[in-house]
């Protein structure tokens, strides 16, 4: 699919599917930013994506904050009691997500105490075994 394709489908669905009553409420519900949810009516969850497609084909440095950035409205979707809101966009080519699993410090506490638990079984069995034959004879 070429780009000006891509452009056509997106003006389309940005014009076929209507802003009104379109709602998103996104909101952090517990300590962090990875404990956060959103919630949307359809035509709420049919314009994000839209406004997210629209920013794929958004003229770099459509803003006057910084270089890279690119004009995204979501605005009209926001609903007031959503704790969240994004200020700025940017489209950048050079991220890259690395699909390679990086061990967490909790994984390895786990896989080391497995290992030691597994050593120590190992020992008081072979310790048993050995008593176990001291005694028979």
């Amino acid at each position: 699919m070429d780009s000006d394709e891509l452009k056509n489908i997106i003006n389309k669905l940005d014009k076929e599917v209507p802003k009104e009553n379109a709602a998103v409420l996104i909101e952090q519900y517990g300590g962090g930013p990875d404990e956060s949810q959103i919630f949307a009516n359809t035509n709420g969850y049919l314009r994000l994506g839209i406004e997210f497609l629209k920013a794929a084909i958004a003229d770099i440095g459509s803003t006057e904050t910084r270089e890279n950035s690119i004009d995204v409205n979501l605005e009209y979707l926001e609903h007031p009691d959503s704790s969240i809101w994004f200020d700025y966009f940017e489209r950048t080519e050079d991220l890259v997500i690395s699909r390679e699993h990086k061990e967490t410090l909790k994984e390895r506490f786990i896989g080391g105490t497995i290992f030691i638990g597994v050593i120590v079984f190992i020992g008081f069995a072979i310790y048993g075994f050995f008593s176990f034959i001291r005694q028979c004879t």
